[in-house]
């Protein structure tokens, strides 16, 4: 990584800082997506970074929905099938199973 990367305003450092805060909002997607983080600057950093970022939103988007349609199949669903769906829920989210 070039000097130019540490010097704010760069194109190097907005690519940084974007990969850097694309990578932070993965690690925290679930929070994001709960409401769950703590208020304060990094939080309002993420919440931007999910309305500037196309593939984080359409990410933080689809784990939404996925909650949303597991709470909502969870009141009719046998407890077997609820457990699968979350299960499945899980592997999309770590990525160990990719969507068809």
């Amino acid at each position: 990584m070039t000097l130019l990367a540490y010097l704010p305003g760069t194109h190097a450092w907005r690519k940084r800082r974007n990969r850097d805060l694309c990578s932070r909002a993965a690690q925290l997607i679930h929070e994001i997506v709960d409401g769950e983080l703590p208020p304060g600057k990094a939080a309002k950093a993420l919440e931007r970074h999910l309305v500037d970022c196309p593939p984080c939103f359409q990410e933080a988007e689809t784990i939404r929905s996925l909650k949303q349609a597991i709470v909502r199949v969870s009141c009719d669903a046998d407890p077997e099938t609820l457990e699968r769906l979350r299960a499945l829920g899980r592997r999309l989210c770590d990525g160990t199973e990719q969507p068809q």
